[in-house]
């Protein structure tokens, strides 16, 4: 039955240990990663043990370091100035773009009037193409 036929009563978090295992639970039952901390130790977990009192948290995404393009203050003067920044794709193709565009759905969301394939050639060894983004020096 549901709440609504009061055969269940809604219950509510009564303190902020309570309110966690609520969020892990939430987030278990949503797909989204959850880690157990088990004598020092983070793994993943799909059970939670309440009675147990296991540490749970959501499993934390790293945040990806930024792998700017590899471009000298010599080549960026070869580059028209309105171009402030050079981003890679995914299938290792540079772009110069007037603005910074933003990446979506593991693209690049580039404006046909704000950017063109750049005709030189870059080191793609080691860049992320979803951090590439690579902003023009200032004086350049």
């Amino acid at each position: 039955m549901n709440n609504d036929s009061n055969l269940i009563p809604k219950l509510t978090p009564q303190n902020a240990k309570q309110e966690h295992l609520v969020q892990i639970l939430l987030a278990m039952s949503q797909n989204i990663p959850v880690e157990v901390n088990i004598s020092g130790e983070w793994e993943l977990s799909v059970i939670l043990f309440p009675t147990m009192n296991y540490e749970y948290r959501i499993k934390p995404t790293p945040t990806p370091t930024p792998t700017p393009i590899p471009v000298s203050r010599k080549t960026w003067k070869k580059i028209n100035k309105e171009f402030r920044f050079i981003v890679m794709d995914k299938n290792k193709h540079f772009y110069h773009c007037k603005s910074a565009p933003k990446s979506s759905d593991k693209t690049w969301l580039l404006s046909e009037v704000d950017h063109v394939k750049s005709p030189l050639i870059f080191d793609s060894d080691g860049i992320n193409w979803e951090t590439s983004l690579t902003e023009r020096p200032e004086g350049v």
